[in-house]
């Protein structure tokens, strides 16, 4: 709706299930629905804008993320950052449970 209304933004933020179903469609599915999601959020954003993608997907890493976020926003690798989104603990650990 927002790209039909030639509207831009500064920033989106997105955190697409993994699975589910909307109402008057079928089963949404990250691995399938994922790079239209990308590409329809990349024409919102400003020329300098920003999107930050979190998913809780099995096979759906930083790294995958980050390669989809490029391709669908049309971004070189350059400007995009990946990583886990907790800060890391003076021991070096995580506080996400991971390390």
């Amino acid at each position: 709706r927002e790209v039909r209304r030639g509207r831009r933004h500064a920033g989106v933020v997105l955190d697409p299930p993994s699975y589910g179903h909307g109402p008057g469609s079928g089963a949404w599915r990250i691995e399938e629905h994922l790079p239209t999601l990308l590409a329809a959020a990349a024409r919102l954003l400003d020329r300098d804008g920003f999107a930050l993608l979190t998913a809780h997907s099995s096979g759906f890493e930083a790294d995958r993320l980050a390669s989809g976020l490029g391709r669908g926003a049309g971004r070189r690798a350059a400007n995009i950052e990946a990583g886990a989104p907790w800060p890391e603990t003076r021991a070096g650990g995580t506080r996400g449970g991971r390390g």
